[in-house]
């Protein structure tokens, strides 16, 4: 009989880079018996609402979480429908999951990962309230085909903006 030995390799992702500025408000706020929901969460939900131009800020867990939050503030309820891109992290299908609708996935145009503008139309039922634009890549290339269908349909459109990653090119 003959093993098989493998040689175990880590490849990291990515490094972080942490400066000494960013450690010190880490190590400032672990000090202030602060570590959630504290003066500084407040002060980021400000200045973040300030810097996009929005009346208010929230800080939450998750994108998860924020994907419901959106979603129950478009009224989408138990029953419900709602299309979201067949390429797209599992927190989309979740959170749609999360509020008792149901995901219907949709197919992605090949040439921009977004849901595609010629799909959408023939995926709505009498229990469609709702589509996530969510916008793969940065790629905005066909926005208006696809919230073209939401005005004509009087579709609630959930845009997907992860503020994590897109608030740089506001």
């Amino acid at each position: 009989m003959s093993t098989i030995t493998t040689a175990k390799m880590t490849i990291p992702l990515s490094r972080p880079f942490v400066s000494k500025e960013e450690e010190g408000a880490v190590l400032e706020v672990l000090r202030s018996g602060w570590v959630s929901q504290g003066p500084r969460v407040t002060e980021f939900e400000r200045r973040f609402a300030d810097y996009v131009g929005a009346a208010q800020g929230v800080a939450v867990s998750s994108c998860t979480t924020a994907l419901h939050l959106a979603l129950l503030a478009a009224g989408i309820r138990p029953g419900d429908e709602v299309l979201c891109p067949s390429l797209s992290f599992i927190a989309t299908a979740n959170a749609i999951a999360y509020t008792g609708a149901s995901p219907v996935f949709v197919d992605i145009d090949r040439s921009t990962y977004n849901i595609d503008p010629a799909l959408i139309e023939c995926s709505i039922t009498p229990r469609t309230r709702g589509i996530y634009l969510r916008c793969c890549i940065l790629s905005w290339s066909d926005r208006d085909r696809r919230c073209g269908v939401c005005y004509r349909r009087r579709i609630q459109r959930t845009p997907y903006w992860p503020a994590a990653c897109i608030h740089g090119l506001l």
